[in-house]
């Protein structure tokens, strides 16, 4: 029986065939990353370390996880272009989307997520990782964003932009950003197999942005409603139940 403190969001990597798909990890709490920059700022002659114990911060990082880079790789931006030195350009364009190279802004389709709820509604916020010091949130910034998982379906890639000229050092596990849950309830997290039939239902929700002009001040509200109509989610919920991989 379903706790109705729970919320279950079911996950996995947002591409169908990719050899770094073993390295896709869960979302781990925020929480972590907090107490390791509590750690490494605590000066050795002083040890209580107070903001761990703040509820006002305690209570922001409440269901927000943060999200880890499946590969290596190095990026690099030297103010009108934009690459990636240790791989050739076929590589870049499949992992990467030069959006901008003028400013330095792209987007990183190596870390492709679906995120999907049965809940009615169930806001995500995609966040700057600002508890976090490693090379890439030193030097990248990122789009901030959210949408409703309860009521759309699509892949959660990162937009971001070089904050000036540099090469941006990306390892494996490296965390890129934060996923914020807009809930009081405990989130509960379900990988499942992306197969090719939610790839097609997928595709066959967000081409309706080619078929459809939604107005920017209603575009979300319009969509929503437009995924509810089509009765879709019933059918992807039956495809994620069904390669649920544990």
């Amino acid at each position: 029986m379903k706790n109705k403190e729970e919320i279950i969001v079911y996950w996995a990597p947002g591409l169908i065939q990719s050899r770094f798909h073993l390295n896709y990890k869960e979302p781990e709490p925020v929480i972590k990353e907090l107490r390791q920059l509590g750690h490494n700022l605590i000066h050795p002659d002083n040890n209580a370390s107070n903001f761990l114990k703040c509820p006002a911060v305690l209570n922001s990082t409440k269901n927000t996880f943060a999200i880890a880079s499946p590969a290596g790789v190095r990026i690099k931006w030297d103010g009108s272009n934009i690459s990636t030195p240790e791989h050739d350009q076929e590589f870049f364009d499949k992992w990467f989307f030069a959006r901008d190279t003028s400013t330095g802004f792209l987007s990183f389709n190596l870390c492709k997520y679906m995120f999907f709820t049965e809940e009615p509604s169930l806001i995500i916020k995609q966040k700057s990782a600002v508890y976090t010091n490693n090379d890439f949130t030193k030097k990248i910034g990122i789009i901030e964003g959210s949408f409703d998982i309860g009521q759309w379906v699509r892949a959660l890639d990162i937009g971001l932009y070089f904050k000036e000229p540099e090469i941006v050092n990306i390892n494996i596990d490296d965390v890129l950003y934060y996923l914020e849950f807009i809930t009081d309830k405990r989130i509960i997290f379900k990988k499942f197999y992306y197969t090719p039939a939610l790839k097609e239902m997928y595709e066959t929700c967000v081409s309706v942005r080619n078929t459809n002009k939604f107005p920017i001040k209603t575009y979300f509200e319009d969509m929503y409603l437009l995924f509810n109509q089509s009765k879709m989610k019933k059918r992807i919920l039956k495809e994620i139940k069904d390669n649920l991989l544990e």
